[in-house]
Parts: structure tokens; sequence; C-alpha cells
């Protein structure tokens, strides 16, 4: 399907196969909406339930939806936009006010609410195919139910920071409240009725980091209150936590905190002073463990400590008196505690990214687990004749549309051979696929790992005597597309309270719950590939493509290149040649389809499944083994292009695809000089006949022009033009043009009077490659031409100041300058008398501009020597 809901999607799999097989193909779902109705009201809708015909319909939302998500309903075939301007067929109980958007082919009709929806609520929605000029197709119902936001807030400890006031940090988790200002007015934080500024960073995944920071001092110790609410978003959590802030000039211990799940290995004890970093913490700060294998890490008044060794599940904390802050001396109090290892949650991940691998580096991929001794892994192969139609909807590493274009060929669930060493580590096992790719050597495969209760090494702190209603699901692995099983009856009944409290605890129902993202299931895909394909997309529309194999980056001649369009339409045909690239152009239709994808076959090449790679304007690409052969995939989505915003591509695009270059011998000339210049042309399309005429003239600086000439011969597009101005000619910028097949390109030519200067001069100030305002001394030297010194002649020095934005090293982008200071105005003189009799001269001089200026100061000097 292309379509992505937030709640349970109801699909009817019989259309959407191969087309090759016979059966109707699933429209293009085009992903631009198009706004066609203005709000509607929602009228009430019939009592009785009735499911949609799958001949009419490919799905609909269904089950537990966002608060803020559309309400979509997929059809099987496209309608006309136009026509339905001011059609409504939605309409909802209760009474929901919207819009409805269609999608561009008119497959898809999106119904979207003016405001969030009632947090839990469930409306029964009704689309009556009549409001479309279809009374034929009927109507049908459909349920869901809008979700309770949730909020859940892990206050963080108090410590000093570096600059030596206190601050806290802390995190949000959300789910369904998607405006990040909307979050940060759910957090405060204040002391004695005073608000503390936070401030926020946001992962985008539904983690809000903040931090209190400048929280001040008094000469008594007070309290910082850091409040949640979360009723103004529709959640019912509320709390807060309260800090003991101590009194300014305490140097104290304020928290000795286990690892946090993102580092199992630091212990971390807060201090209410920055620590001086340089001590030696050992025999200061004590754990029981072997001291050798501990490593200290002071930040702020942050000290984290770090073990090579594998931490027991009860560690013994000390901080002694000799420790010492950065100005406040050593602590007064010293400290005893006791940290305790919880288990972490159980996880696992694919560490690696990527899709192809190639077969030299082995049909093997590296999956992690953490607290498991079991997984259940299962692959699900994408049929090599389905590849464009899954490519349609994905990159490479997509899970849309699975199960229209694919079957799961293999599950098991295997042991990982766990024991009590692994507590808390990531571990590492190996996925050997040769019997999988053995049996099914086409296609592109999925593999997916999840884990259940009975898989886990945990012990919660929460004591579960009876579970109530809850029920642990079954172990199955379901697409990201299909929120299925476990709502199925949230409608009749669901304990929210409880899901929120023991979401996050393995040993619970709640943990299970797949929702908003919360999937415990790893997946990558995977492609043992061996043919690698890039393309890029000229300014004239032809693409350039090049094949070549992975395994050698050697290029593969004689590839057999086809470009389809999105419908899997043919638009132009090409063999690579010896160099394995080809040069194709698209033929125009009448429906003016786009390139969607290129289809490689190439000889030679048969590994077992055979993939490639993307580059230029392409975004990914796959390939499949056939007979001697291997095929290639690659997907030119013009929004996957690579990126090229960090390359300098400056520079001018020719509509008709000649380019053209004037340059000559030198910069500037003296009237009556020869002008030896030259011109090339490129013409890369072939365009233009082999003696195609040249026209050149210069023009003047009054706009007359003094020479033509007419060119028909080059040298592989280099044209040599020979001119030249009169000894009276007038000075200034003179132009250069040359004409060629209605292009015209010019250049700019310098002729000014040049006085040769008879004396050189040259400026001293040491060995340093600048001058500095720490500068006391400077020297002028002045030679004739010949090389005899210039003794006795008249010379003075001057500088003149200005603010430069730019300082010292390359930082592009930037700006030095203060614009409330102000840098010294006018040219100061440092030496004005005679050069001695041996054309040198030494002078202080006193170059301190003081702390007023504005940033980076750039100093001009002007030396001048008189001759007599």
């Amino acid at each position: 399907m292309a379509l992505t809901i937030r709640g349970r999607l109801h699909s009817w799999l019989g259309l959407g196969r191969n087309p090759a097989a016979g059966l109707t193909p699933v429209p293009v779902l085009a992903l631009s909406l198009v706004l066609v109705a203005v709000t509607f009201s929602s009228c009430s809708a019939p009592r009785e339930t009735r499911a949609p015909d799958p001949a009419v319909v490919v799905a609909h939302s269904e089950g537990l939806v966002s608060r803020h998500a559309d309400l979509s309903v997929v059809l099987s075939t496209g309608r006309d936009v136009s026509a339905l301007a001011d059609a409504n067929p939605f309409s909802f109980t209760p009474s929901i006010k919207g819009t409805v958007h269609w999608s561009e082919d008119g497959t898809r009709a999106d119904f979207r609410p003016e405001v969030a929806l009632k947090a839990g609520t469930v409306y029964r929605g009704v689309f009556d195919f009549s409001a479309i000029g279809e009374p034929a197709n009927g109507w049908f119902s459909f349920t869901v139910r809008s979700a309770e936001p949730g909020l859940a807030v892990a206050p963080g400890v108090l410590y000093a920071a570096k600059d030596g006031y206190l601050a806290v940090d802390g995190s949000v988790r959300t789910e369904d409240i998607p405006s990040v200002a909307e979050v940060q007015s759910l957090v405060s934080a204040s002391i004695s009725g005073t608000k503390m500024d936070l401030s926020w960073s946001h992962e985008g995944t539904g983690l809000h980091r903040f931090t209190v920071t400048g929280i001040p001092q008094g000469s008594a110790d007070s309290e910082l209150v850091l409040a949640w609410d979360g009723r103004s978003a529709g959640s019912k959590v509320r709390g807060s936590h309260k800090y003991r802030i101590p009194a300014q000039g305490s140097f104290e211990v304020l928290s000795i905190q286990g690892p946090e799940s993102a580092d199992s290995s630091a212990i971390s004890i807060s201090f209410s002073a920055p620590v001086d970093p340089g001590q030696d913490f050992r025999g200061l700060i004590r754990a029981s463990v072997a001291d050798e294998s501990l490593r200290f890490e002071a930040e702020g008044g942050m000290v984290r400590i770090h073990s090579s060794l594998r931490w027991p599940e009860t560690v013994d904390v000390s901080v002694e008196r000799g420790l010492r802050s950065t100005s406040l001396g050593n602590i007064a109090v010293p400290v005893n505690a006791t940290v305790n290892f919880d288990w972490q949650v159980p996880q696992v991940r694919f560490p690696a990214g990527g899709v192809i691998v190639p077969t030299s580096q082995g049909t093997r991929i590296v999956l992690e687990t953490r607290n498991l001794a079991t997984v259940l892994v299962e692959a699900v192969r994408v049929y090599g004749d389905n590849l464009l139609q899954f490519m349609q909807v994905n990159e490479l590493d997509g899970s849309r549309e699975l199960r229209r274009v694919g079957d799961v060929v293999w599950r098991a669930e295997l042991d990982l051979d766990w024991n009590d060493g692994q507590k808390n580590q990531w571990t590492s096992h190996a996925l050997d696929l040769s019997p999988l790719l053995k049996d099914h050597p086409d296609g592109l495969f999925q593999i997916r790992v999840t884990f259940g209760r009975q898989h886990i090494r945990y012990v919660s702190r929460n004591n579960h005597a009876s579970l109530g209603k809850w029920t642990f699901p079954e172990l199955e692995i379901t697409d990201p597309d299909d929120e299925s099983s476990y709502w199925d009856y949230s409608e009749e009944w669901f304990d929210w309270d409880e899901y929120y409290r023991y979401r996050d605890d393995p040993t619970h129902p709640a943990f299970y719950v797949t929702r908003y993202g919360r999937d415990r299931t790893a997946r990558r895909n995977v492609l043992v590939s061996d043919v690698g394909l890039m393309a890029r997309r000229d300014a004239d529309g032809a693409w350039h493509v090049a094949v070549t194999d992975l395994r050698s980056a050697q290029p593969v001649s004689g590839a057999a290149l086809t470009i389809y369009s999105y419908a899997m339409r043919q638009l132009a045909v090409a063999t690579a040649g010896p160099d394995g690239t080809a040069i194709m152009r698209p033929q125009a239709r009448i429906d003016d389809a786009e390139p969607a994808f290129l289809v490689a076959e190439a000889p030679g090449i048969t590994s077992m499944s055979t993939g490639g790679t993307s580059s230029g304007a392409v975004a990914s690409a796959t390939a499949s083994n056939s007979g001697s052969s291997a095929k290639g995939y690659l997907k030119l989505a013009p929004a996957s292009a690579l990126s090229v915003s960090h390359f300098d591509i400056g520079g001018q695009e020719a509509d008709s695809g000649i380019k053209g270059f004037i340059y000559g011998e030198r910069g500037v000339w003296r009237p009556g000089d020869d002008m030896h210049l030259g011109f090339i042309l490129f013409d890369p399309r072939g365009s233009l006949p082999p003696e195609h005429p040249v026209a050149f003239e210069l023009e003047n600086p009054l706009g007359q022009v003094t020479s033509q000439a007419v060119y028909t011969t080059s040298v592989n597009g280099f044209y040599y033009m020979k001119t030249s101005t009169e000894a009276s000619a007038p000075t200034g910028s003179w132009t250069a043009r040359v004409r060629v097949g209605g292009r015209t390109f010019t250049k700019a030519l310098k002729v000014e009077m040049v006085m040769p200067n008879r004396l050189k001069m040259a400026l001293a100030y040491g060995d340093k490659p600048y001058i500095g305002a720490e500068q006391e001394r400077l020297g002028l030297s002045a030679a004739w031409l010949h090389g005899a010194p210039a003794p006795g002649l008249k010379a003075d020095v001057s500088m003149m100041l200005s603010a430069s934005a730019k300082a010292p090293g390359d930082y592009p982008g930037y700006a030095f300058l203060d614009p409330l200071r102000s840098a010294p105005s006018g040219r100061e003189l440092l030496f004005e008398g005679y050069l001695d009799e041996t054309g040198t001269v030494d002078f202080p001089v006193d170059l301190s501009y003081g702390e007023d200026s504005p940033g980076p100061l750039r100093a001009s000097f002007l030396s001048r020597v008189f001759e007599r």
C-alpha cells in the first residue's frame, strides 16, 4: 500500500500483484495532495456496519490513530480531481469539522480535522460513494479511536556547570504531542516563585531534552522546584521534583548516580562547584573494584568513573576530604554511598547501516543483543520480478507494502548462548545468510529480529503479583504499516494508566504494545550484490550511466540498459560501451512520463544476487541473478539525489548545450600591443557542423568595433585569434566578443598606459609573517631597478586602520565584528624623512590601537620614495 497511517491499516491484497501475472496493478499514488474541498461538518452516520468492497477500496484508517492524523481512504482506481471540488464523502459520529484533500491522481482521500481529535474518543466514520457521483459503489463504515497523549518526565541531577552556576538536566518523552512549543510549555522550574529559564533540544522521535541553567545560590540554602503538567496537551500526567540548592561558597557532593542507559559503564558524581580536573583522583574517589581498572573524567562539577572491568551489581563509592575544587578549596564532608547497577532494558539492533553487501564481504551480517537469551528471526523475500513494484513506494531500506511483493520464506528461534557475564553488555552475533541465498537466489531480503517475554534476561523492581486483564501478546512480527493484533480489543478495554506506568518494564505486557514507533523489532534489508550502477542527469535530460563490478571496481561492458517510467513503461534503451558507460535519452511521451527506474542486465557477473550503488541523481540500486547475467535496478528519484550543497557548484548553465570560454596571454595590454586570444568551444552533443563559422569582434570603451574576423577551423575546439590596438587607442576596458550557434560569449580586456617604476622598495618588519601591535620598529629600503642603492631620497611611511570582519584562520560564513565599537579613522604618518647613504632607514613606531576595536583590524601601509 502506498499509504502510511498512524493507526491500524486494513487492506485487501488481491490487488497490486505483478502485472505480468495478468492481475490489475495497483495505481500509482502521487505524494502531493490537492485541496479540493472547503470546510465540512460531518453529519450523522448510519448505525449499521458495512465492510468495504476490496475491489474498490485498497485501505482505510482503522483502530488507534493519532489525534492529529488524517482519516484516510485509498481507492483502487483514480478519479478526476477537478470534478471533486465540493464533494465530501466522509461523515463521522461524533461530528468532526474538517476539509477533504485528494491526491493528484484521485486514488486517495484524506479528511483533515480542523482541530485535534478529543483524546480517548471512539469515532465511527462512513465513506459514501454517492457523494462523489458513484452510487453504485455504495458506502462502508470504519471505526477509529483517538489516542491519549503520553507524557513521561525524567528529572536529572543537580550539578555545577563549567561557568560555576548550578544546572539541572532532564528529558521529556511524549506521544501524540507533535507541537514543540506545546511540549516546552508543560515543564517549568522556579525558586521561591521566580521562574527559571529552560533551554531545549528536540530529537524528533518524541524525545525532548531540557536544561535549567544559571541557577543562583544565595547566602542560605534554597529550593528549586521542577514541575510538569500535561493537562493543557490532553494528558493526565502531573508531577514535580524538588532540589536543595546549597548556599553560595559551599563545596559538597550533591548526588551519586548509577549509569544511564546510554552509558552502562560510568558512575556519575555531581558537586556543587566545578572540580579541579588536573588533580589525581586516585585515592580521593574510591569504588569497591580494583583501583587500576578505574578511569576518571571531570567536566565542571560532574565526575564520571569508568571501569575497564565489569561492574558488580552493587558498588560502594566514597569521596574523601582531599578532593579539590577550582576555587573553593577542598571538600568539607566526605561521602559514602552504594550504587546499584540495575538491569538494562533488553534490546536488539543491527549496528551496520546500508543494504548492499558485495560477495567479497561474505554472506554474514552482524546482529547485536542486550540481555537476551533467544531471539525470533524471520526473512521476508522480495521477489526479483517484483523489485520495480517494491521501489515504487520504497527506497532500498524501506518496508512499505511488503506483503504485495514478497513472502516470509524463513523463520526460526535462535539460542544466543546467554551467560551472566553478558549482563547489560551489547553482544555481537553473526547471522549466516548463505543457506537462505542458496534456496532463494534472487531478490531482496528483509531480516527481522524480535523477542518476547520468554526470551529476556531481566529482573524488574516491580512485583507483578497479578496482571489483571493484561495478557502477554503472541510473539509475531508485523509490518510497520500494519498495527494490528494488540489494539484489536483496545476499544473494549484498555488501562491507560497502567500502560504508562509499566510500558518500560519488560516483565509487563504493556512493554510489548506496539504504538507510535515503540517497536522492539530490528529490521535490516539485505542485498548480496556485485553490480554497481551510477547515473547522472544532464541539463538537457540525457542520462549518463556507468556500470561497474563492485568486487574489482572495473567497468562492465556490454550491459543492456533500460529506463522505465513510474508505471514501468519503457522510455529508453542503450548498451554500455567498453568503459561501462552509456548516454541515454528518454523518448518524449504523450503523458510526459518521467524516468523512474534504470534496469541493467550485466553479462559475465553471476553472483547469487547482485545489486548496485547510487550516485548523482540516483537514490538506490538493486539487482538479481537471471541465468548467466545479473540484473541491476536503480531508482531515479530526483528527491533522493545525492546532495551537492557542500560543494562549490557555481557556474552558468548553457541552455543550448554549447559552451565557450575566451582567454588571453596576459591580463593587461598597452595601446599598440598585439593581443593573442584563445577561444574554446565545447559542443558535447555535436549540434554544430565541423566548419561552422565563429565570428569575433573587438570593441573599444567607446562602443566602437575596431576589429572583426570569422574563423571556421580549430584544433579540437580551440580557436586562435590575433588582434591589436592602435598606439593612440583609448585606454580602459575593451570587450572581446565571440558569436557562435546563436550564443554570444564576451570577455573584458584591460588596455592601460603603464609607466615603468625605476625604483623598488621593501618594508622590513622582522621574521614574523605579519605586523603585530607589539611591533616597535620598521625598516624601509629602496634601490634602483639596475640594482644600485638609492641613497638620500625623500621617503614617507603612513598607516591606515580599518575594521575587518575576518579573523585569522578560515571561518566561512562567520563575521567577527562588533558594531558597538569603532576603529580609528584617518591615515597616520609613521615616518617622514630621508634614506641614508645605503638607501635604507630604520624608525620607531607605535602600532597599539587600544581595546575598543570592533574586531580584527586590517592595517594598510603606504610607503613612498620620491625620485630626484
